[in-house]
């Protein structure tokens, strides 16, 4: 089960995922994204998981089209890494 909120912020947008963000649950987070981008620019979104307690690979995919996106994130220690991993091969991606 995911918990999905969207809100607007004084600075942009943040979508909060809570829960596991995996199987059918990655494709109702993938919607909700590309309506928020519908409406704000993405580089002043932020995607707050920090609640997040377990990611899949579908997961961890639609996290690093939101990031190439220019998307933001807050983190917990649990999915800090998760995050980490992202960038770092969008940063090799971009090398090479």
């Amino acid at each position: 089960m995911l918990k999905i909120t969207a809100e607007n912020e004084q600075h942009g947008a943040l979508l909060k995922l809570e829960g596991k963000l995996s199987g059918p649950w990655v494709a109702e987070a993938e919607h909700v994204w590309k309506e928020m981008r519908e409406r704000v620019v993405p580089e002043v979104m932020t995607v707050d998981i920090s609640g997040v307690t377990y990611v899949d690979h579908e997961g961890t995919s639609l996290l690093g089209e939101m990031c190439r996106g220019g998307a933001g994130f807050r983190t917990s220690i649990l999915t800090r890494h998760i995050v980490e991993k992202i960038y770092r091969e969008s940063e090799s991606s971009r090398k090479g």
